[in-house]
C-alpha cells in the first residue's frame, strides 16, 4: 500500500473516486437533498483542482498496485474535508494511513499541531474517535 500526496492533474479522478464511494456507500445514510447537493456542490472538481494548486487543498491518495483505493483532503488550515475507502479495502487500515499521512504533512508543511474534522455521516465519529481525535462537543 503506497500513501502520496496527488498530483493537481490527478484530483478530478480523485474527485470521481469520492463521488462513487459516496453513491455507493454514503448517499443513502442522508434523507435529505440538501445533504446530497452539499456534497455535489463540494465535489465540483474544477474548483478543487483549483484550491490545490493555490494550496490551498492537499490531497492524498492510497493505492493499491497502482490502483486507488482511499483518498483524503485536508485544507492548509488542517481541517479534514474528505476521507473515502472503496467498500473492497475497508478494514485494512487504509483510513488511519490516509489520516496519519495528512496529521505529518499538517505538521511538516503548514506548521499545524492538529488537525480537524467534522464526522459525516455522525455514525463515522466513533471511527475517528478511535484514530485518535477527540470530540469538541
Amino acid at each position: 500500500m503506497k500513501i502520496r500526496k496527488l498530483t493537481n492533474e490527478e484530483i478530478k479522478g480523485a474527485c470521481a473516486f469520492a463521488v462513487s464511494i459516496y453513491n455507493i456507500a454514503i448517499r443513502g445514510c442522508f434523507r435529505t437533498q440538501e445533504s446530497h447537493r452539499y456534497f455535489d456542490e463540494y465535489m465540483d472538481a474544477d474548483r478543487l483542482t483549483e484550491e490545490e494548486r493555490t494550496g490551498a487543498l492537499v490531497v492524498f491518495g492510497a493505492f493499491d498496485s497502482n490502483v486507488l483505493c482511499g483518498v483524503c483532503g485536508m485544507t492548509n488550515e488542517g481541517h479534514i474535508t474528505m476521507l473515502y475507502v472503496h467498500p473492497q479495502y475497508l478494514r485494512r487500515g487504509i483510513g488511519k494511513k490516509l489520516l496519519g499521512r495528512a496529521r505529518i504533512y499538517a505538521r511538516m508543511q503548514f506548521k499545524l499541531m492538529q488537525v480537524s474534522v467534522n464526522a459525516m455521516p455522525a455514525y463515522m465519529a466513533e471511527y475517528f474517535r478511535r484514530v485518535g481525535f477527540k470530540s469538541t462537543g
